[in-house]
């Protein structure tokens, strides 16, 4: 009989992990649609909310690959999990990183608007 407590441990934690930094995520969103809803959609912080948002996706994609490293030196070759390279994945990220930069130049153009008498 196979001992499988380091694997059920290390899937554990990585579920756990996965999991936090989907709360994350779910904070930094709500945080911004706190501010659309209340008629400022382009809130200053909104940009550094998105930034995080980006960080916590490639992060987490970063620990799926890191994933399959260790379950691939861990399990037996037959029990391993194959790896897929997710170019959506990679995508979302460059997606959020480019709105957090739509919304950092709106900040910049409210804060010129204000200004301006």
């Amino acid at each position: 009989m196979v001992n499988r407590g380091p694997v059920v441990a290390v899937g554990l934690l990585a579920a756990g992990l996965y999991m936090g930094g989907v709360l994350v995520i779910v904070a930094q969103l709500r945080r911004i649609f706190a501010t659309l809803t209340a008629g400022d959609p382009f809130h200053p912080d909104n940009v550094r909310r998105l930034r995080v948002v980006g960080l916590i996706l490639a992060g987490l994609e970063l620990g799926r690959y890191a994933f399959w490293a260790l379950s691939s030196w861990i399990l037996p070759a037959s029990e391993a999990v194959e790896p897929t390279l997710s170019l959506t994945a990679w995508f979302s990220v460059l997606v959020v990183f480019v709105l957090a930069e739509v919304f950092r130049e709106g900040a910049r153009l409210r804060r010129e608007a204000e200004l301006t008498i």
